[in-house]
């Protein structure tokens, strides 16, 4: 069956808090609330489906002129090395605009996954962590 991706297609909070679970995403997947909020909150996100299974999500977080942050790229174990991250991270940039910067934080493992597609490693960056 062929893939679909959508920007803003419909996605439930289970479906999330269990692509983020399954992939390891360091997140409160107990509380479903503030998952939720993170749907809302968005200024878009794009979702993959294998049939009607959530196998891929990004979320991106920007004023569409200047600046972009990508929050989450999560593809499903089953479904890695197959061009889903790659193809989620194109629409993003398209939807974006390229008048956008757009940045993001990888774990290590992905590290290799954007120098791959072509990001450049940001050397001054700075956070300040969640306390809950």
């Amino acid at each position: 069956m062929a893939l679909s991706y959508l920007t803003d297609g419909p996605v439930e909070t289970e479906e999330i808090l269990s692509l983020l679970g399954n992939g390891g995403f360091p997140r409160p997947l107990d509380d479903h609330e503030r998952t939720r909020k993170m749907l809302e909150n968005g200024s878009f996100y794009v979702t993959v489906r294998d049939g009607d299974t959530l196998i891929g999500w990004t979320r991106v977080l920007t004023d569409y002129v200047y600046y972009g942050l990508v929050t989450e790229v999560a593809v499903a174990p089953t479904h890695k090395g197959h061009g889903v991250g790659k193809e989620m991270l194109r629409i993003a940039r398209e939807v974006a605009t390229p008048q956008v910067t757009l940045v993001l934080t990888s774990s290590e493992e992905g590290e290799p996954f954007y120098a791959h597609l072509g990001w450049q490693r940001a050397e001054r960056a700075y956070r300040l962590r969640r306390t809950e």
